[in-house]
């Protein structure tokens, strides 16, 4: 069995590649990637993988962009920390999708799928694959211009230019004002990504989306990093990563 994994974070790829090699001793680790476009650059040289696990969130977009380039010709389990992902990957039809931390045991269960499907699974992954990506290849809606949310007992209406920042504290994710208001919103930055204009708004990382206008000041960090401050001030320390430097630099300079 010849697995490719798209992972972004070290660690994540490294404990699904242990728990791979001791479930499947005999199976090949073709690569580890960690952004779509090298991702991209793997599978157009056709390297005739099984099976492909996929972070949905990467160091450079979602892994949903690999497929609007390429489309892979192996069974995909997709894996993320974030559930909110859940019905997009099914609507793709993977094979499976694993939520992080991934248990020994949940791989197995797909292992086992893989196996009993293979012979079967690829071709109508593949078709039905094509045609969501060409439903979400249509003209999209506006972006989002304003948010409702609670204020104590009141709604209260946001417009987009008076938001500096997103957020996730825990399981929440919160709005954060340039007058230095705080608000929860019930959507994921995941969903928030959609919807905010990227020329304006940026991911930092798995924590933050900011408005270009927040940023305050920009310091090199070790490793190629970065650390952020934000007007108003963070709760938490931002750091960019330094697979994510490159691409925020091109931001900064409005080449995304």
């Amino acid at each position: 069995m010849k697995v490719l994994i798209v992972e972004d974070e070290q660690v994540a790829a490294r404990t699904l590649k242990n728990l791979l090699l001791q479930l499947e001793p005999q199976v090949e680790i073709a690569a580890v990637l960690p952004t779509v476009k090298k991702t991209v650059d793997f599978l157009q040289a056709d390297p005739q993988l099984d099976l492909i696990f996929f972070d949905i969130h990467l160091a450079d977009g979602s892994a949903f962009k690999v497929f609007e380039q390429v489309i892979p010709q192996a069974a995909i389990v997709f894996t993320t920390a974030f559930d909110a992902y859940a019905v997009k990957a099914f609507e793709l039809n993977s094979l499976d999708y694993l939520l992080k931390p991934i248990r020994s045991d949940r791989l197995q269960q797909t292992l086992t799928r893989f196996k009993q499907q293979r012979e079967t699974f690829t071709a109508p992954m593949l078709h039905k694959l094509e045609s969501v990506l060409n439903s979400l290849q249509q003209p999209q809606e506006k972006y989002k211009s304003r948010f409702l949310v609670k204020a104590g007992s009141k709604l209260l209406p946001i417009e987009i230019g008076q938001v500096a920042y997103f957020y996730r504290d825990e399981e929440v994710v919160h709005l954060m004002t340039f007058g230095g208001r705080r608000y929860s919103v019930n959507y994921s930055l995941e969903e928030l990504e959609s919807m905010l204009d990227p020329k304006s708004f940026f991911r930092l990382n798995r924590q933050t989306i900011t408005n270009f206008h927040a940023l305050a000041e920009i310091h090199s960090y070790f490793k190629g990093k970065l650390k952020i401050e934000l007007k108003p001030a963070a709760s938490q320390e931002v750091i960019v990563s330094q697979e994510r430097a490159p691409m925020f630099k091109e931001w900064l300079e409005g080449e995304r």
